[in-house]
């Protein structure tokens, strides 16, 4: 990869396979030098295509697989300012949660979707996410009322459908639960965990 950059020093595909083999490098060997020399590659990658919102979604990832997640906000603000509301934004939304997520800021998560959903307010994942966020901070009812709409939009969700089948166990809704878990087994009969959970 080197020597690809060598004889294409401005093709950003090459800056990006390099910067893939310094991280994957850099993480089995524990190396922090080679773990920036890949992330100072993906930020060079990003300011070589700046519209391109997957380069900066891949960015934010790295960021957050290096644990820095706040670093990763400003990318994947980025990748949102270009895609908007649109479907292929929901990457950087999940991102972000998990970001927001790892700084222990979930409500601000949650502020952000609520923004985001008034927007575009038939995104199935968007209601996903929402509720998941709820769910893990024990707003069990809201957890509900947003997964159901997720399912509301798309009824063969199975990952809404199964989160929604954990949110009704912790209320002590068994039937519920069981026919959410009856529901993911029959979309995905390989759905492991609906089974143990079943």
């Amino acid at each position: 990869n080197l020597r690809w950059i060598d004889q294409r020093p401005f093709y950003f595909l090459a800056r990006l396979a390099l910067a893939g083999s310094a991280l994957d490098l850099g993480s089995l060997r524990e190396d922090s030098g080679l773990i920036n020399q890949a992330t100072q590659l993906y930020l060079d990658v990003s300011g070589m295509v700046p519209h391109s919102w997957e380069m900066w979604n891949r960015l934010g990832e790295v960021y957050l697989q290096i644990g820095q997640p706040a670093e990763a906000l400003g990318p994947l603000e980025k990748s949102l300012a270009i895609t908007g509301h649109k479907p292929y934004s929901n990457t950087a939304w999940r991102l972000k949660v998990r970001a927001y997520h790892q700084l222990g800021r979930s409500q601000q998560s949650i502020a952000d979707l609520g923004e985001a959903i008034q927007a575009n307010p038939v995104q199935d994942e968007l209601y996903y996410l929402r509720g998941t966020t709820y769910y893990e901070l024990g707003n069990n009812e809201a957890a509900i009322r947003d997964l159901s709409q997720a399912i509301h939009i798309s009824p063969r969700y199975s990952e809404a459908l199964y989160a929604r089948g954990i949110v009704y166990y912790e209320l002590g809704q068994y039937r519920n639960s069981v026919e959410d878990m009856d529901q993911v087994i029959r979309l995905d009969p390989r759905h492991v965990s609906a089974y143990n959970n079943r």
